[in-house]
């Protein structure tokens, strides 16, 4: 497949091999989307001794993963920058204070790396868009956010607890072109995406973190410290979930906000 075909065909860039860009990569993978990902030596290394990576719990997904030219339903898994095809789009999704070394990475590549693509970040806060903007500039940045919640057990296994949502907008624009396509590359690819303002994507990073601390708090109150701390609440909603669940950790909880959208808490039945 050609460079212009990989762009025309939705193709994205996934920077970052952790749990949150493995999830992501195989869910756009498995929609038919063009993923290339980009992780450190050992983790490319992994994935590519492994050679497929499985996504369990909410989604339920695997995608085959090799060193060759990305191509649809297909994870290419690199570790060298230079190798990233011209794509549509290309997501950080690196810890916070790993992203500097990760654009830097990417820039050293040279300036014709991933095309004329735009460019978001999934960290927390929003000093990442500064980042981006800084070494990619202002046009070429989405402001991105999400709450979906993932966590690695093997190097090519993830456990995805919870879909919740996943923002996309423009900086300081009304919502584009690029960022409906965006959205609906990860709606057929079963991840819940939303377009919205930047001033939403902000809120609700603020609003999720409410809601999980009273969640966190509710739980301390009806079940103890010990299961306040469990990264995997229960929903309440399946024999699976214990009978008080529903009351002490509900899995949904709405903002009085009228911007806010549902925000989903981990599940342990998703395990």
């Amino acid at each position: 497949m050609g460079n212009d075909d990989l762009v025309a065909a939705g193709a994205f860039a996934i920077v970052g091999a952790g749990s949150l860009g493995l999830a992501l990569a195989v869910a756009l993978a498995a929609s038919g989307q063009v993923v290339t990902v980009l992780g450190s030596t050992s983790s490319t290394a992994g994935l590519l001794a492994a050679g497929k990576v499985q996504l369990e719990g909410f989604l339920d997904l695997r995608a085959p993963v090799s060193g060759e030219a990305a191509r649809p339903g297909h994870l290419c898994a690199v570790d060298d920058p230079a190798r990233l095809p011209p794509v549509t789009g290309t997501i950080f999704t690196t810890k916070g204070h790993q992203l500097e070394a990760a654009v830097d990475q990417v820039v050293g590549a040279g300036p014709g790396i991933l095309g004329d693509c735009w460019f978001a970040g999934l960290q927390n806060g929003v000093v990442k868009d500064d980042v981006l903007t800084g070494a990619f500039g202002p046009g070429r940045v989405l402001g991105a956010a999400t709450v979906l919640n993932a966590r690695r057990t093997e190097v090519a296994r993830v456990i995805v607890g919870s879909l919740g949502m996943t923002y996309f907008g423009e900086l300081g624009a009304p919502p584009s072109p690029r960022v409906t396509a965006a959205c609906e590359a990860f709606g057929a690819a079963g991840v819940r995406p939303a377009l919205v303002e930047p001033r939403s994507i902000r809120h609700d990073r603020r609003t999720g973190a409410r809601v999980r601390a009273r969640i966190r708090t509710a739980v301390r109150l009806r079940c103890g410290p010990r299961a306040a701390r469990s990264p995997r609440l229960t929903c309440g909603t399946c024999p699976r979930c214990p009978p008080t669940s529903a009351m002490c950790c509900a899995a949904t909880t709405r903002s009085s906000s009228p911007r806010s959208t549902w925000a989903s808490s981990p599940c342990c039945c998703a395990a």
